[in-house]
């Protein structure tokens, strides 16, 4: 639904007043119009009806929201949590899901489907801010179609979709170390809970949040549930995910970060949003997970 600029003016002072949600929002892109039709270009035009912590992937990025208050510290008694994405990170979808997008967004808006880069930088968000980002202005009809349309695309295509060499290994592997396990994702939970029973994965995995149940990523929401639930701190915590917002997040809550260069984005953009490492395989990622948590 839109927003009025009194809504989006009274939502932006509880997110900056809320204790848990205080955030340094980014400034406004002022002075800065890129052509029409690019990423920044619809950003601005969502500016007016979503909050501006929803702004879009470019903008994120570019200035990801920090948190102003500090992670909690670690004690004797922390959990070593190690949160996973999904796609892109345990599962070889990325493929499916830039198809899935592409064919869902070309019957509503053929002249304007995305290019795959574009998805891609998407994938990890939310279904809606998806939408929001690669067909801004569309009725609240037709943004429920597309949703709809999307996941029917993607579920009638799931049987595609095959976990990484090595993954189910590596979880394995992890979880006998002691590590607590989880999962933080931009899928829905309905779309990670069949996949999960699908690969037999469940057991392994402690906890999980999906971007239709908590605020979507880069905000660092998802993290900071995941370590009060397991007991974790933030130091003693690792996010493992294939995208800038994966990197961002991580970030945002102040935990350690890993990249993988399998999945959605390439490895020098994973380094330059902070990623101190980036693995090209399961069994180097496991290695790498075991040095900084000592497992």
């Amino acid at each position: 639904k839109r927003f009025n600029c009194r809504s989006v003016e009274m939502l932006s002072g509880l997110l900056r007043s809320s204790p848990l949600l205080a955030l340094h929002l980014p400034p406004s892109d002022k002075g800065h119009a890129g052509p029409r039709g690019t990423l920044s270009h619809r950003a601005r035009r969502l500016r007016g009806h979503i909050s501006p912590i929803f702004l879009s992937a470019r903008n994120q990025r570019r200035s990801p929201a920090r948190l102003a208050i500090p992670p909690r510290a670690a004690t004797s008694s922390s959990n070593k949590v190690v949160v996973f994405d999904w796609d892109g990170t345990v599962v070889d979808s990325i493929a499916h899901v830039v198809d899935s997008w592409a064919r869902a967004i070309a019957e509503y808006l053929p002249d304007a489907v995305p290019t795959e880069e574009q998805i891609r930088r998407c994938i990890g968000m939310s279904v809606d801010l998806t939408i929001h980002e690669h067909c801004p202005g569309v009725s609240p009809e037709e943004h429920a179609a597309i949703y709809k349309t999307y996941g029917d695309i993607f579920r009638s295509g799931k049987h595609k979709i095959q976990m990484f060499d090595g993954a189910r290994e590596g979880i394995e592997r992890l979880h006998s170390t002691g590590a607590v396990l989880a999962i933080a994702t931009g899928k829905s939970r309905r779309g990670l809970d069949d996949e999960l029973g699908t690969h037999g994965l469940g057991e392994f995995f402690s906890a999980s949040r999906t971007a239709d149940l908590t605020t979507s990523k880069p905000h660092p929401q998802m993290l900071l549930e995941i370590l009060e639930e397991t007991g974790g701190a933030a130091q003693s915590a690792i996010m493992v995910g294939d995208s800038v917002l994966d990197m961002q997040m991580a970030a945002n809550a102040g935990t350690q970060m890993l990249g993988v260069t399998f999945g959605a984005e390439p490895e020098a953009e994973l380094l330059a949003s902070g990623a101190p490492f980036c693995a090209s395989s399961w069994p180097d990622l496991v290695t790498a997970i075991e040095e900084r948590l000592e497992l």
